[in-house]
């Protein structure tokens, strides 16, 4: 083979693979609603409105597939109103419980995309504790008030998007989480929805 097949050769290379195998990488920002599930048949409680934020990777093997993984600070939680009524005294008040899982999220999620610029994700994710913290009737729990926090959890995610081609992006998940977010309980898995917004750099 001589010098002019293999520079024709790297040419072609240069042209075609990145058609087909590149990187991005970019950063959003987003809010979250989310929950957990009681044990048993009780009510869920109302889901608690908060942010997340960080940064992404992404491998494009194939204009139509993806595989991008994430690092995401999220804050999420549930809060819940208990009415007590005492008919004796004829007395009644409410209590509110408020509580926050500060966490690092590692989601690994593969894509299917569609020339229109939508997409269709899903993949495992990793959920590492931060911290936990609580509010009841307005005043600041204890740690040892709020149960023993599990340090690590594990979610599916699914979810859509869209890409335009300046780079902005729209991203809408719902979290599924299969693990506990107290130790020693058989239920309190993290429910979410998400949404964010962000922008991607070609490499």
């Amino acid at each position: 083979m001589n010098i002019k097949k293999v520079l024709l050769l790297f040419v072609a290379a240069f042209f075609i693979v990145p058609l087909h195998a590149q990187w991005a990488v970019g950063g959003k920002l987003g809010v979250n609603a989310s929950s957990v599930n009681y044990p048993g048949d009780t009510e869920t409680p109302d889901y608690t409105i908060m942010a997340n934020g960080g940064f992404f990777a992404e491998y494009t093997f194939h204009k139509n597939f993806s595989l991008q993984g994430e690092l995401l600070y999220m804050r999420n939680g549930y809060q819940d109103e208990i009415f007590i009524m005492d008919d004796g005294i004829d007395f009644s008040t409410t209590q509110n419980w408020n509580i926050y899982f500060h966490n690092l999220e590692i989601p690994v999620i593969a894509k299917l995309k569609h020339p229109s610029g939508f997409n269709l994700h899903a993949g495992p994710q990793l959920d590492l504790r931060l911290k936990t913290t609580g509010e009841f009737n307005g005043e600041e729990l204890l740690p040892d008030e709020m149960g023993k926090g599990a340090p690590v959890a594990c979610s599916l995610v699914f979810g859509a998007g869209y890409e335009d081609p300046t780079g902005l992006l729209v991203d809408f998940r719902y979290i599924l989480g299969l693990t506990e977010q107290f130790k020693h309980t058989d239920s309190f898995q993290n429910r979410a929805f998400y949404l964010s917004v962000g922008y991607r750099f070609e490499l």
